[in-house]
């Protein structure tokens, strides 16, 4: 799983900073808003990737702290999704669908995490 969300969120942010560019160049942006766009996809990016490495390396090795760190980021991770779907100053039906995958992704992902915190809480106390 976590193979391909970090594939979907590298294709997904290099398609945003695209659509984005072309937004500015073909609608008007109120003063300041691009950059604060910009700021939050590149953020967002961040926090996907350590959210991915977290769920790595705690699959890996079986650690609760790991698994327990990309829940947590992956909450802040759907935020930002949610801003990319809701909030942004113009959203095109192709970007909330993408975004929409993409929190599809860490819903899965945040499941199997919690599955995962249980069962490796149970591993340990055998």
């Amino acid at each position: 799983m976590f193979y391909f969300d970090i594939l979907y969120v590298n294709l997904l942010c290099v398609f945003t900073l695209m659509i984005n560019i072309y937004k500015l160049n073909s609608m008007p942006y109120p003063r300041g808003y691009f950059s604060i766009e910009i700021i939050m996809l590149v953020f967002y990016f961040l926090l996907s990737q350590l959210r991915i490495e977290f769920g790595k390396i705690g699959n890996r090795i079986e650690s609760r702290k790991h698994i327990l760190l990309m829940l947590f980021f992956t909450i802040f991770s759907v935020i930002c999704n949610m801003y990319f779907m809701l909030a942004q100053t113009y959203i095109f039906k192709v970007e909330f669908f993408l975004q929409w995958i993409a929190v599809v992704f860490a819903a899965i992902e945040l499941l199997l995490g919690i599955l995962a915190t249980i069962a490796f809480k149970n591993l340990n106390s055998e």
